[in-house]
């Protein structure tokens, strides 16, 4: 059985050890002693990319997680020059085509060598900053190892940050629990103010939440709502709380498990194991032991993959889910329920935790109430520069003049073509800190240029077929094929 997803998602775990301990964190057995090693690392790497039947995916993202990530970030480096070094010598689809990121504390993003890895990779770099808001109010949950609050820490990072990561909307996430739920609509109000356009924010799955938090979680929502709207802030900041895809019912044919954890996703340790996710490690378990998927020496276990591939909404959910008229948006983590589940669940897959399902509604009440009037708002001011979408803000203005159009698959040649003239002027600038076989400079030299003059011959039989208005530089949309004149 194999499913063939876009983008296969590759979790390396780098370090179980963080500077931080978070009160709700789910890797409730952090610890300084399993450090993956460079030479696990490549041999990871070498067992991935020699094996296109087990991941034939097109696309890959590497994601680095702790602990925290950037307590190693020299072995990030060398990951990251070594994926794209071998991936060109192999000739392997991922070359032009893999992406990198990390979810940080934020609090050594400052640091020298944080950005000397920027400056290296930046643009295939990508990495997310946590805080949950105002100091009174991150500290309640975000600590160090001594109980001290960590928000100073982070907070004066974040002008570099955004700075560095403007292009992308910097996003934050904000977990929330039952300490931090009365301030909710504070929170995301505050990060708004200090310059962070996007706000991802969950409840957690664990079993917390009492009588009266449901009500207590839509006064918020709705507080923080009114205040979007009010404000004007809905027209350039978003929340996930709100989100008009969420709190409709789902048909039997919507059958799917909520993530792709053991067949798109995949987690590997410091020793070389595979798992199906980083919840399933043992360090994220607190009731139950890993579930791994093999290992780089021994091979992957396409017998658990097909077990998780097998994990559909109907065979984890009980029947009141599956009849729920908001079903949409309401999440769980299959990591979570198999560590919840009473039963024995050794195959891991547990059943359903539906600890949220209360929190759930009471979201879907507040973002109806949201959607209705922002409905009304949009009636009266007519089309907005800014629209926000499933969590994401996009700009509605375009840049130049639409002057034609290319067919999907000519705009999939120019995006490889993109992606790989991009891949091959980040591994030149690498050159000098690897050891490469002799004749590797020569070759990347002349695959620069082959490819440059593939890149410019598609513009210029592509303007000639379709008799494009030039007077300035083409660009294309990579998602519509609409091309453009600046």
């Amino acid at each position: 059985m194999t499913n063939v997803f876009d983008k296969k998602n590759i979790t390396l775990v780098l370090t179980e050890e963080c500077n931080f301990r978070c009160k709700y964190c789910y890797m409730v057995k952090k610890n300084n002693k399993n450090i993956l090693s460079f030479d696990v690392a490549k041999k990871t790497i070498d067992y991935l990319f020699e094996n296109r039947d087990l991941f034939p995916e097109p696309e890959s993202s590497w994601d680095f997680i702790g602990g925290e990530p950037l307590l190693e970030v020299e072995l990030i480096d060398q990951i990251i020059k070594y994926i794209k070094l071998r991936s060109y010598q192999l000739n392997h689809p991922w070359f032009e085509s893999s992406w990198f990121s990390m979810s940080s504390n934020g609090s050594l993003f400052g640091a020298h060598n944080v950005q000397e890895l920027l400056r290296k990779h930046g643009r295939r770099l990508e990495i997310g900053m946590t805080i949950d808001g105002p100091e009174h109010i991150h500290d309640m949950e975000r600590v160090f190892v001594d109980g001290r609050g960590t928000h100073s820490s982070v907070v004066k990072n974040v002008p570099l940050w955004l700075k560095q990561f403007s292009n992308n909307n910097s996003s934050t996430k904000v977990t929330i629990s039952r300490n931090n739920l009365p301030y909710l609509a504070e929170s995301v109000l505050y990060l708004f103010s200090i310059g962070i356009a996007q706000v991802n924010a969950n409840v957690v799955f664990e079993n917390v939440w009492e009588s009266g938090d449901d009500d207590l979680l839509e006064q918020q929502l709705n507080k923080l709502g009114d205040t979007m709207l009010e404000t004007g802030l809905w027209k350039t900041h978003s929340c996930s709380f709100f989100n008009d895809f969420i709190g409709k019912p789902l048909s039997k044919e919507n059958d799917q498990n909520w993530c792709g954890s053991g067949h798109a996703m995949v987690a590997v340790d410091a020793v070389g194991n595979f798992y199906p996710c980083v919840r399933f490690l043992e360090f994220s378990l607190a009731k139950k032991p890993a579930i791994m998927m093999g290992n780089i020496y021994d091979g992957f276990d396409t017998k658990v993959r097909d077990r998780f591939v097998s994990i559909k909404r109907s065979s984890i959910s009980p029947q009141e889910c599956m009849e729920c008229e908001v079903a949409s948006g309401c999440a769980w983590c299959p990591g979570f329920n198999y560590d919840n589940d009473e039963e024995q669940a050794a195959d891991g897959i547990g059943k359903r935790a539906i600890h949220i399902c209360k929190m759930h509604k009471a979201r879907v009440r507040a973002n109806n109430r949201y959607q209705e009037k922002l409905k009304e708002i949009k009636d009266l001011e007519g089309p907005s520069v800014m629209g926000c979408k499933d969590g994401k803000c996009e700009s509605a203005k375009t840049t130049g003049k639409v002057v034609g159009k290319a067919t999907k698959e000519e705009t999939s040649q120019i995006k490889q073509l993109f992606l790989r003239r991009e891949a091959l002027a980040d591994l030149f600038l690498l050159l000098p800190e690897m050891d490469t076989p002799d004749g590797t400079y020569e070759q990347i030299i002349e695959d620069t240029g082959k490819t440059m003059q593939a890149y410019n011959d598609w513009w210029d039989i592509m303007s000639e077929k379709y008799k494009w208005e030039s007077g300035g530089s083409w660009q294309i949309n990579f998602e519509s094929g609409s091309v453009s004149v600046i």
